[in-house]
């Protein structure tokens, strides 16, 4: 691909892979940096973005849009571990199924192996946990991300893990360690920092380690959930697998809508019409299914649902 055409579509919000985060975490994003004093939606907004659009659950907002927003954010906040401190704001309520799922799970074990299951309704495809399972029954929750960005690995995976272990806090006694052992791919903090960290995860903490992770004894994964609930549980997964197929249909309708503007982006800027047309539609057609999806030409569709 020339040079200009990379910088053309860079400049347009294009992302160049199909790397993703969902409405969900993007709503977390948003109102949690808010929570702590950073004008998220109109930062998000200077990268080209409606934040009204990107925070409903369906809605896609592209790897390397995301990783422009979080690090504005980042230096907006001036906050050495802005993403520990993210972590601490639990929305139980907007997390919708996801939540529902950790809740009425019989035990950590299956909580954590129903996220996993689902982790894509919120995080996308830029992170999500890798999950492997120990010959003692443990399991080891990996963290994986797409940036290479060190800093933004860092602060994403300080917030996940705050989030996860405060979600923890919610389900089980306030003595109950969120893992066994914690690792973090990065440099240990000053003593203060260490020390909130420690009394967070009530478990030992590696620095430097190759990456972050989580070991889960178990013991732990033993542990019942004391609002368990069958019927609930039930509901929630189907819940989950509802939404997942929903986000599959919209993602397949949305990529042939892209792959026909991608084929008239290098020549001029890809008209409404023609894409309706390539796709056997009318333009108020393609605008009413876009609406449906949460979108519009042509600024949503890039930047939103990716």
């Amino acid at each position: 691909m020339q040079k200009a055409q990379v910088s053309k579509r860079m400049a347009e919000g294009l992302s160049l892979n199909e790397d993703y985060i969902g409405g969900i975490a993007v709503a977390h994003f948003i109102l949690a940096g808010e929570r702590l004093g950073v004008p998220a939606r109109d930062l998000l907004r200077q990268r080209g973005v409606d934040p009204d659009v990107a925070m409903q659950p369906a809605s896609r907002l592209s790897g390397d849009i995301f990783d422009a927003f979080f690090m504005d954010m980042l230096l907006a906040s001036g906050d050495e571990y802005f993403g520990f401190h993210l972590g601490h704001q639990l929305m139980p309520g907007l997390y919708g199924a996801l939540s529902n799922l950790l809740f009425s799970s019989m035990n950590m074990r299956e909580g954590v192996q129903l996220g996993l299951r689902f982790q894509e309704l919120g995080g996308g495809t830029i992170h999500g946990f890798v999950l492997e399972e120990l010959d003692d029954g443990g399991l080891l929750a990996t963290w994986t991300m797409v940036s290479g960005n060190a800093v933004l690995r860092r602060h994403l995976a300080d917030n996940m893990f705050a989030l996860l272990a405060n979600f923890v806090s919610v389900v089980f006694p306030s003595d109950f360690p969120a893992s066994e052992r914690m690792t973090f791919a990065y440099p240990a903090p000053p003593r203060e920092m260490r020390q909130q960290m420690e009394a967070l995860y009530r478990c030992p903490i590696e620095f430097d380690a190759p990456a972050s992770s989580a070991l889960l004894s178990a013991e732990l994964l033993a542990r019942p959930i004391n609002i368990h609930d069958t019927r609930q549980r039930q509901l929630a997964v189907e819940l989950a697998e509802q939404q997942l197929a929903e986000q599959k249909l919209q993602r397949d309708w949305l990529s042939s809508v892209r792959r026909q503007m991608r084929g008239l982006l290098p020549g001029r800027a890809p008209q409404r019409e023609e894409v309706a047309r390539r796709l056997g539609m009318s333009a108020r057609t393609l605008d009413r299914r876009l609406a449906e999806n949460d979108s519009s030409w042509p600024e949503n569709i890039w930047v939103t649902l990716h």
